[in-house]
């Protein structure tokens, strides 16, 4: 007499052929997502330290602070001690929040011994106000 058995589930080849499919996909998808999460990072940082430069230019302007054009070999990264409050003006990241100029909820823009420097420079024939943030003053 012979006795069929009922077969109803899944080889180990298939099983494991499964199991490496979905461990491909979760790397990959991985990857990506952490691609974007640290793309974000970057963007939100820039944004950050473009509108602390934005919102010094302001606070710098609520002062009525005098400038004189600041020569054009002036070099905001490396500006010197005979520059300063001439065409000039270093403002802290604590002045813009006592302020009340700029939202650093997030911390991601700290006091740590760097300002930002706003300087008047000649353009055409005007001039205007620009400021620079140190590398290193925001960060996440």
């Amino acid at each position: 007499m012979v006795i069929f058995l009922n077969k109803n589930g899944f080889t180990i080849i298939e099983l494991l052929a499964v199991i490496s499919l979905l461990g491909i996909l979760v790397t990959v998808s991985a990857t990506s997502v952490i691609h974007v999460i640290n793309q974000s990072r970057d963007d939100l940082l820039k944004d950050q330290i473009k509108s602390l430069g934005d919102t010094s230019l302001t606070y710098v302007a609520s002062k009525n602070y005098y400038f004189s054009v600041c020569p054009n070999d002036f070099d905001p990264k490396n500006p010197t001690i005979s520059y300063k409050d001439k065409c000039y003006r270093e403002v802290s990241v604590s002045d813009v929040i006592q302020a009340n100029l700029f939202d650093n909820q997030k911390n991601l823009c700290k006091d740590n011994g760097k300002a930002i420097i706003v300087y008047r420079v000649s353009i055409g024939g005007s001039s205007e106000l620009k400021s620079y943030v140190p590398d290193g003053l925001c960060e996440y």
